[in-house]
């Protein structure tokens, strides 16, 4: 026999020992199991379409566009056709829409990019946060590549590295290393190593190397 238990938040209904549905008042929102016979697989529902499944240790996210978000607010306006983002961390890319092909992890990561770039990967705290459509680029370092609003293939890897000054552009720079190329707002630079370059502001065409950083009579720091 088939028995319902109704509350004013949902319904859930019972058949013998199982529990094959629990739904929402409206029922476009739910949990089901058995949809079909003896398929074995828990679906996930909400506003009418279904989003998640579980079945055979495998966890698989659908009718997405082949886009994972996970954290509050991650993919927030991302409008769900094919563009292959993955989005993991609070307000990760939350603000793209179309833009594909970008992997975003960290809290912030990719928060301001919206319409048009691509095949970004970024991961850390704040990573490529105010850039809204540069593609190509590669941080990796919390702050790394975060102020620059446009750009397309940088390199940054390491803590602040690329930074930038805000709403300043860059494009074409490689910088490896903690605050290497920091404040650069140039094109086609190479900065390698502790703190390489970190005052070039607007030179391009240039290559830092940073192989030992000491302090002068002074107490400041010089890379050397």
């Amino acid at each position: 026999s088939t028995h319902c238990i109704s509350s004013a938040a949902s319904d859930v209904y019972k058949r013998q020992d199982t529990l094959p549905l629990i739904q929402d008042a409206d029922r476009d929102t739910k949990i089901q199991v058995e949809t079909n016979p003896d398929e074995d697989i828990i679906r996930f529902t909400t506003t009418g379409t279904e989003y998640l499944n579980m079945t055979n240790g495998r966890i698989n996210v659908t009718n997405t566009g082949k886009s994972l978000f996970i954290g509050e607010g991650a993919g927030l306006n991302d409008d769900l056709s094919n563009n292959n983002n993955i989005l993991l961390g609070d307000s990760a890319g939350t603000r793209i829409i179309n833009s594909f092909n970008n992997i975003g992890i960290g809290i912030n990561a990719l928060k301001s990019y919206a319409v048009g770039g691509a095949n970004n990967t970024v991961i850390g705290h704040n990573t490529m946060a105010a850039n809204t459509a540069g593609s190509g680029n590669v941080a990796l370092g919390n702050y790394s590549f975060s102020n620059h609003t446009s750009g397309n293939s940088n390199v940054a890897i390491g803590t602040s590295a690329l930074q930038g000054v805000g709403g300043t552009p860059s494009s074409g720079n490689v910088a490896i290393g903690y605050d290497a190329g920091r404040w650069n707002g140039s094109a086609i630079n190479v900065f390698m190593g502790y703190k390489a370059g970190e005052d070039n502001y607007n030179g391009g065409n240039n290559v830092f190397f940073c192989l030992l950083y000491t302090s002068d009579a002074a107490d400041d720091m010089q890379c050397v």
